[in-house]
Protein backbone atom coordinates (compact mmCIF):
# COMPACT_ATOMS: atom_id res chain seq x y z
CA UNK A 1 0.00 0.00 0.00
CA UNK A 2 1.48 3.19 -1.05
CA UNK A 3 1.58 5.69 1.92
CA UNK A 4 1.49 9.91 1.55
CA UNK A 5 2.25 11.84 4.22
CA UNK A 6 0.02 14.75 4.80
CA UNK A 7 2.86 17.79 3.61
CA UNK A 8 2.07 15.81 0.02
CA UNK A 9 -0.99 14.77 0.75
CA UNK A 10 -1.13 19.12 1.03
CA UNK A 11 0.71 19.55 -1.99
CA UNK A 12 -1.31 17.03 -4.64
CA UNK A 13 -4.79 18.36 -3.02
CA UNK A 14 -5.23 21.38 -1.51
CA UNK A 15 -8.59 22.06 -2.39
CA UNK A 16 -9.71 19.73 0.34
CA UNK A 17 -8.29 21.62 2.73
CA UNK A 18 -9.80 24.89 2.37
CA UNK A 19 -13.05 23.47 2.17
CA UNK A 20 -14.08 24.22 -1.61
CA UNK A 21 -17.47 22.54 -2.88
CA UNK A 22 -17.90 20.72 -6.23
CA UNK A 23 -14.79 20.90 -7.99
CA UNK A 24 -13.51 17.62 -10.14
CA UNK A 25 -9.75 17.31 -10.44
CA UNK A 26 -7.79 15.06 -12.68
CA UNK A 27 -4.30 15.16 -13.14
CA UNK A 28 -1.05 17.07 -11.45
CA UNK A 29 -1.43 19.80 -9.86
CA UNK A 30 -4.58 20.52 -11.47
CA UNK A 31 -6.43 23.70 -9.64
CA UNK A 32 -3.31 23.51 -7.79
CA UNK A 33 -3.75 27.27 -6.07
CA UNK A 34 -7.69 27.20 -5.43
CA UNK A 35 -8.62 28.53 -2.61
CA UNK A 36 -12.56 28.97 -2.38
CA UNK A 37 -13.43 28.77 -5.66
CA UNK A 38 -16.20 26.25 -6.28
CA UNK A 39 -18.04 23.57 -9.09
CA UNK A 40 -14.30 23.86 -11.32
CA UNK A 41 -13.40 20.97 -13.03
CA UNK A 42 -9.77 20.33 -14.41
CA UNK A 43 -8.26 18.00 -16.12
CA UNK A 44 -5.09 17.77 -17.05
CA UNK A 45 -1.37 18.70 -16.54
CA UNK A 46 -1.78 22.13 -14.11
CA UNK A 47 -5.15 23.14 -15.68
CA UNK A 48 -6.52 25.68 -14.08
CA UNK A 49 -3.29 25.85 -11.83
CA UNK A 50 -3.32 29.19 -10.67
CA UNK A 51 -6.78 29.32 -10.23
CA UNK A 52 -7.59 31.10 -6.91
CA UNK A 53 -11.35 32.43 -6.44
CA UNK A 54 -12.77 31.72 -10.14
CA UNK A 55 -16.05 29.52 -10.18
CA UNK A 56 -17.59 27.24 -12.80
CA UNK A 57 -14.97 26.64 -15.01
CA UNK A 58 -13.93 23.53 -17.14
CA UNK A 59 -10.69 22.88 -18.48
CA UNK A 60 -9.53 20.12 -20.04
CA UNK A 61 -6.24 19.27 -21.61
CA UNK A 62 -2.85 20.25 -21.06
CA UNK A 63 -2.42 24.15 -19.40
CA UNK A 64 -5.57 24.51 -20.16
CA UNK A 65 -7.06 27.74 -18.26
CA UNK A 66 -3.61 27.28 -16.54
CA UNK A 67 -3.33 31.19 -15.49
CA UNK A 68 -7.19 32.00 -14.18
CA UNK A 69 -7.26 33.14 -10.91
CA UNK A 70 -11.09 34.97 -10.66
CA UNK A 71 -12.47 34.34 -14.16
CA UNK A 72 -15.89 32.26 -13.86
CA UNK A 73 -17.83 30.48 -16.61
CA UNK A 74 -15.29 29.85 -18.85
CA UNK A 75 -14.85 26.40 -20.64
CA UNK A 76 -11.57 25.33 -22.54
CA UNK A 77 -10.87 22.15 -24.20
CA UNK A 78 -7.69 21.42 -25.45
CA UNK A 79 -4.10 22.15 -24.86
CA UNK A 80 -3.36 25.41 -23.76
CA UNK A 81 -6.95 26.49 -24.59
CA UNK A 82 -7.59 29.61 -22.61
CA UNK A 83 -3.83 29.51 -21.66
CA UNK A 84 -3.52 32.97 -20.36
CA UNK A 85 -6.86 33.77 -19.39
CA UNK A 86 -6.94 35.05 -15.43
CA UNK A 87 -9.93 37.50 -14.83
CA UNK A 88 -12.06 36.82 -18.28
CA UNK A 89 -15.41 35.22 -18.08
CA UNK A 90 -18.27 33.26 -19.73
CA UNK A 91 -15.24 32.16 -22.39
CA UNK A 92 -15.43 28.90 -24.79
CA UNK A 93 -12.36 27.81 -26.13
CA UNK A 94 -12.37 24.51 -27.81
CA UNK A 95 -9.05 23.26 -29.82
CA UNK A 96 -5.51 23.64 -29.44
CA UNK A 97 -4.46 26.89 -28.02
CA UNK A 98 -8.08 28.37 -29.02
CA UNK A 99 -8.07 31.46 -27.13
CA UNK A 100 -4.56 31.17 -26.29
CA UNK A 101 -4.03 35.00 -25.02
CA UNK A 102 -7.10 35.84 -24.07
CA UNK A 103 -6.46 37.52 -20.34
CA UNK A 104 -9.50 39.75 -19.70
CA UNK A 105 -12.04 38.94 -22.46
CA UNK A 106 -14.95 37.79 -21.87
CA UNK A 107 -18.15 36.51 -24.02
CA UNK A 108 -15.99 34.85 -26.68
CA UNK A 109 -16.22 31.75 -28.59
CA UNK A 110 -13.46 29.79 -30.77
CA UNK A 111 -13.78 26.37 -32.27
CA UNK A 112 -10.81 24.82 -33.64
CA UNK A 113 -7.26 24.88 -33.21
CA UNK A 114 -5.47 28.35 -33.28
CA UNK A 115 -8.88 30.08 -33.53
CA UNK A 116 -9.05 33.76 -31.76
CA UNK A 117 -5.27 32.67 -30.70
CA UNK A 118 -4.01 36.29 -30.18
CA UNK A 119 -7.43 37.92 -28.66
CA UNK A 120 -6.59 39.49 -25.18
CA UNK A 121 -9.47 41.53 -23.83
CA UNK A 122 -10.63 45.61 -22.92
CA UNK A 123 -7.65 47.71 -22.72
CA UNK A 124 -7.53 51.14 -21.37
CA UNK A 125 -10.25 53.10 -22.94
CA UNK A 126 -11.86 50.43 -24.77
CA UNK A 127 -14.26 48.05 -22.43
CA UNK A 128 -15.44 45.79 -24.83
CA UNK A 129 -12.40 45.34 -26.91
CA UNK A 130 -11.60 41.75 -27.58
CA UNK A 131 -14.80 40.46 -26.18
CA UNK A 132 -18.50 39.31 -28.00
CA UNK A 133 -16.48 37.67 -30.40
CA UNK A 134 -17.76 34.05 -32.18
CA UNK A 135 -14.54 32.22 -34.56
CA UNK A 136 -15.38 28.42 -35.63
CA UNK A 137 -12.66 26.78 -37.80
CA UNK A 138 -9.35 26.25 -37.49
CA UNK A 139 -6.96 29.72 -37.25
CA UNK A 140 -10.31 32.08 -37.79
CA UNK A 141 -10.19 35.73 -36.23
CA UNK A 142 -6.03 34.24 -35.22
CA UNK A 143 -4.55 37.44 -35.09
CA UNK A 144 -7.61 39.42 -33.56
CA UNK A 145 -5.89 41.18 -30.57
CA UNK A 146 -9.10 43.63 -29.34
CA UNK A 147 -11.23 43.83 -32.02
CA UNK A 148 -14.82 42.78 -30.42
CA UNK A 149 -18.26 41.52 -32.33
CA UNK A 150 -16.74 39.71 -35.21
CA UNK A 151 -18.04 36.41 -36.22
CA UNK A 152 -16.03 34.35 -38.33
CA UNK A 153 -17.04 30.94 -39.71
CA UNK A 154 -14.37 28.61 -41.61
CA UNK A 155 -10.33 28.10 -41.74
CA UNK A 156 -8.65 31.19 -41.61
CA UNK A 157 -11.59 33.45 -41.88
CA UNK A 158 -10.61 36.72 -40.53
CA UNK A 159 -7.66 35.55 -39.73
CA UNK A 160 -5.31 38.77 -39.61
CA UNK A 161 -8.46 40.98 -38.01
CA UNK A 162 -6.52 43.05 -35.50
CA UNK A 163 -9.07 45.86 -33.84
CA UNK A 164 -11.29 45.46 -36.44
CA UNK A 165 -14.81 44.75 -35.35
CA UNK A 166 -18.44 44.11 -36.22
CA UNK A 167 -17.38 41.83 -39.07
CA UNK A 168 -18.81 38.95 -40.33
CA UNK A 169 -17.39 36.29 -42.70
CA UNK A 170 -18.59 33.03 -43.73
CA UNK A 171 -16.07 31.04 -45.94
CA UNK A 172 -12.41 29.49 -45.98
CA UNK A 173 -10.51 32.75 -45.78
CA UNK A 174 -13.24 35.35 -46.09
CA UNK A 175 -12.20 38.87 -45.05
CA UNK A 176 -8.78 36.79 -44.57
CA UNK A 177 -6.46 40.39 -44.78
CA UNK A 178 -8.31 42.18 -42.85
CA UNK A 179 -6.91 44.17 -40.18
CA UNK A 180 -8.75 47.02 -38.58
CA UNK A 181 -12.16 47.56 -41.28
CA UNK A 182 -14.96 47.56 -39.89
CA UNK A 183 -18.89 46.57 -40.26
CA UNK A 184 -18.30 44.46 -43.39
CA UNK A 185 -19.52 40.94 -44.27
CA UNK A 186 -18.24 38.43 -46.25
CA UNK A 187 -20.04 35.16 -47.58
CA UNK A 188 -18.37 32.89 -49.37
CA UNK A 189 -14.71 31.14 -49.61
CA UNK A 190 -12.05 34.01 -50.29
CA UNK A 191 -14.97 36.87 -50.30
CA UNK A 192 -13.46 40.31 -49.15
CA UNK A 193 -10.31 38.83 -49.00
CA UNK A 194 -8.55 41.46 -49.87
CA UNK A 195 -10.01 43.72 -47.51
CA UNK A 196 -7.72 45.62 -45.39
CA UNK A 197 -8.87 48.38 -43.95
CA UNK A 198 -12.30 49.33 -45.35
CA UNK A 199 -15.59 49.60 -43.82
CA UNK A 200 -19.74 48.79 -44.54
CA UNK A 201 -19.00 46.37 -47.75
CA UNK A 202 -20.17 42.94 -48.68
CA UNK A 203 -19.72 40.42 -50.54
CA UNK A 204 -21.81 37.25 -51.23
CA UNK A 205 -20.41 34.34 -53.38
CA UNK A 206 -16.86 32.49 -54.60
CA UNK A 207 -14.34 35.32 -54.59
CA UNK A 208 -17.16 37.68 -54.42
CA UNK A 209 -14.96 41.22 -53.76
CA UNK A 210 -11.33 38.76 -53.64
CA UNK A 211 -9.63 41.93 -55.09
CA UNK A 212 -11.36 44.86 -54.00
CA UNK A 213 -9.76 47.88 -52.93
CA UNK A 214 -7.71 47.30 -49.83
CA UNK A 215 -9.69 50.10 -48.00
CA UNK A 216 -12.87 50.39 -50.00
CA UNK A 217 -16.21 51.53 -48.37
CA UNK A 218 -19.54 51.11 -48.72
CA UNK A 219 -19.30 48.18 -51.65
CA UNK A 220 -21.40 45.61 -52.48
CA UNK A 221 -20.43 42.21 -54.42
CA UNK A 222 -22.89 39.47 -55.17
CA UNK A 223 -21.94 36.46 -57.43
CA UNK A 224 -18.99 34.45 -58.34
CA UNK A 225 -15.79 36.75 -58.79
CA UNK A 226 -17.94 39.88 -58.89
CA UNK A 227 -15.39 42.45 -58.02
CA UNK A 228 -16.32 46.02 -57.27
CA UNK A 229 -13.52 48.92 -58.54
CA UNK A 230 -14.62 51.94 -56.57
CA UNK A 231 -16.30 53.26 -53.35
CA UNK A 232 -20.17 52.85 -53.15
CA UNK A 233 -21.24 50.86 -55.98
CA UNK A 234 -22.94 47.79 -55.99
CA UNK A 235 -21.58 44.82 -58.46
CA UNK A 236 -23.88 42.32 -59.38
CA UNK A 237 -22.50 38.84 -61.14
CA UNK A 238 -18.66 39.20 -63.12
CA UNK A 239 -18.09 40.22 -66.40
CA UNK A 240 -18.90 37.42 -67.97
CA UNK A 241 -22.73 37.62 -66.81
CA UNK A 242 -25.18 38.05 -69.75
CA UNK A 243 -28.88 38.46 -68.55
CA UNK A 244 -29.85 40.40 -64.97
CA UNK A 245 -33.89 39.03 -64.96
CA UNK A 246 -36.47 40.11 -62.66
CA UNK A 247 -40.14 39.94 -62.58
CA UNK A 248 -40.85 43.30 -62.97
CA UNK A 249 -38.81 46.83 -64.12
CA UNK A 250 -36.09 48.08 -61.97
CA UNK A 251 -37.40 50.94 -59.88
CA UNK A 252 -36.48 54.53 -59.40
CA UNK A 253 -36.45 57.20 -57.56
CA UNK A 254 -39.70 59.66 -58.55
CA UNK A 255 -40.95 61.24 -56.05
CA UNK A 256 -41.35 65.03 -55.87
CA UNK A 257 -41.11 64.97 -51.97
CA UNK A 258 -37.56 63.90 -52.08
CA UNK A 259 -36.63 66.34 -55.28
CA UNK A 260 -35.38 69.70 -55.01
CA UNK A 261 -33.85 72.90 -57.35
CA UNK A 262 -36.31 71.33 -59.82
CA UNK A 263 -35.74 73.25 -63.33
CA UNK A 264 -37.37 72.49 -66.62
CA UNK A 265 -33.97 72.58 -68.72
CA UNK A 266 -33.69 69.10 -70.47
CA UNK A 267 -32.46 69.90 -73.92
CA UNK A 268 -35.01 67.55 -75.45
CA UNK A 269 -34.06 66.78 -79.40
CA UNK A 270 -31.05 68.63 -79.10
CA UNK A 271 -29.85 66.44 -77.00
CA UNK A 272 -30.90 63.21 -78.95
CA UNK A 273 -30.00 64.25 -82.10
CA UNK A 274 -26.82 64.59 -80.40
CA UNK A 275 -26.55 60.94 -79.88
CA UNK A 276 -25.01 57.98 -82.48
CA UNK A 277 -26.50 54.39 -81.73
CA UNK A 278 -24.43 51.63 -82.59
CA UNK A 279 -23.63 47.87 -82.12
CA UNK A 280 -20.70 46.43 -80.78
CA UNK A 281 -19.21 43.22 -79.02
CA UNK A 282 -17.66 43.25 -75.46
CA UNK A 283 -13.60 42.54 -75.36
CA UNK A 284 -13.60 41.30 -72.06
CA UNK A 285 -9.53 41.10 -72.17
CA UNK A 286 -9.69 45.00 -72.16
CA UNK A 287 -12.01 45.12 -69.70
CA UNK A 288 -10.05 42.36 -67.51
CA UNK A 289 -6.90 45.30 -67.94
CA UNK A 290 -8.84 48.13 -66.52
CA UNK A 291 -10.27 46.25 -63.56
CA UNK A 292 -7.10 44.52 -63.21
CA UNK A 293 -5.84 45.62 -59.49
CA UNK A 294 -2.87 47.79 -59.33
CA UNK A 295 -1.15 45.49 -56.50
CA UNK A 296 1.58 43.54 -57.98
CA UNK A 297 1.10 40.84 -55.30
CA UNK A 298 -2.75 40.91 -55.74
CA UNK A 299 -2.04 40.35 -59.46
CA UNK A 300 0.40 37.29 -58.96
CA UNK A 301 -2.27 36.05 -56.86
CA UNK A 302 -4.55 36.50 -59.27
CA UNK A 303 -2.52 34.48 -61.92
CA UNK A 304 -1.64 31.85 -59.20
CA UNK A 305 -5.63 30.79 -58.67
CA UNK A 306 -6.12 30.99 -62.78
CA UNK A 307 -3.27 28.51 -62.58
CA UNK A 308 -4.74 26.12 -60.05
CA UNK A 309 -8.20 25.89 -62.13
CA UNK A 310 -9.12 22.28 -63.29
CA UNK A 311 -9.34 21.75 -66.85
CA UNK A 312 -13.23 21.40 -66.23
CA UNK A 313 -13.25 25.09 -64.88
CA UNK A 314 -11.05 26.30 -67.44
CA UNK A 315 -13.50 24.66 -69.99
CA UNK A 316 -16.52 26.23 -68.50
CA UNK A 317 -14.89 30.31 -67.80
CA UNK A 318 -13.64 29.83 -71.56
CA UNK A 319 -17.32 29.12 -72.86
CA UNK A 320 -18.82 31.89 -71.08
CA UNK A 321 -16.16 33.79 -71.95
CA UNK A 322 -16.30 33.02 -76.08
CA UNK A 323 -20.52 33.57 -75.14
CA UNK A 324 -20.28 36.50 -73.57
CA UNK A 325 -18.14 37.89 -76.62
CA UNK A 326 -20.18 36.53 -79.35
CA UNK A 327 -23.18 38.95 -78.61
CA UNK A 328 -23.97 42.21 -80.36
CA UNK A 329 -25.53 44.93 -78.43
CA UNK A 330 -26.75 47.77 -79.59
CA UNK A 331 -26.43 51.26 -77.82
CA UNK A 332 -24.46 54.27 -77.18
CA UNK A 333 -20.20 54.57 -76.14
CA UNK A 334 -20.70 56.30 -72.85
CA UNK A 335 -17.69 58.90 -73.60
CA UNK A 336 -20.00 60.13 -76.65
CA UNK A 337 -22.68 60.82 -74.46
CA UNK A 338 -20.52 62.21 -71.89
CA UNK A 339 -19.05 64.85 -74.67
CA UNK A 340 -22.90 65.39 -76.04
CA UNK A 341 -23.65 66.52 -73.02
CA UNK A 342 -20.89 68.79 -72.46
CA UNK A 343 -21.56 70.12 -75.27
CA UNK A 344 -24.91 71.49 -74.27
CA UNK A 345 -23.91 72.15 -71.07
CA UNK A 346 -26.29 69.34 -70.07
CA UNK A 347 -25.26 67.87 -66.75
CA UNK A 348 -27.00 64.63 -67.48
CA UNK A 349 -27.13 61.68 -64.66
CA UNK A 350 -26.98 58.88 -67.07
CA UNK A 351 -23.14 58.81 -67.67
CA UNK A 352 -21.75 56.98 -65.07
CA UNK A 353 -18.23 58.29 -65.06
CA UNK A 354 -15.60 56.79 -63.21
CA UNK A 355 -13.89 57.81 -60.13
CA UNK A 356 -10.69 56.81 -60.75
CA UNK A 357 -8.63 54.46 -63.74
CA UNK A 358 -9.49 51.24 -62.60
CA UNK A 359 -13.17 51.71 -63.14
CA UNK A 360 -14.88 51.23 -67.11
CA UNK A 361 -17.30 54.24 -67.71
CA UNK A 362 -20.99 52.91 -67.81
CA UNK A 363 -24.18 54.25 -68.76
CA UNK A 364 -27.83 54.19 -67.14
CA UNK A 365 -29.95 53.75 -69.76
CA UNK A 366 -33.20 54.35 -68.05
CA UNK A 367 -31.98 57.94 -67.30
CA UNK A 368 -32.54 58.44 -71.07
CA UNK A 369 -36.04 58.24 -70.56
CA UNK A 370 -37.26 61.50 -68.18
CA UNK A 371 -39.04 59.95 -64.97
Amino acid sequence: MIRLSFFTFLFLCPMIIFGQTGNTTTGFQALYSNTTGSYNTANGYQALFSNATGSENTAIGFYALRSNTVGYNNTANGVNALRMNTTGYNNTANGVEALYSNTTGFNNTANGSYALHKNTGPILGFATAGTQNTATGSYTLYNNFIGDWNTATGIAALYNNTSGRENTANGGSALYSNTTGNSNTAIGVDALASNVDGHYNTAVGYNAGRYNDASGINATAIGYAAINTQNNQVRLGNTYVTSIVGGVNWTGLSDRRAKKNIHAKVPGLSFINLLQPVTFNIDLDALDEIIKPKDPETNRLIDSLRMARSPEEKEIIAKARASKEKIVYSGFIAQDVEIAAQSLGYDFSGVDAPENDKTPYGLRYAEFVVH
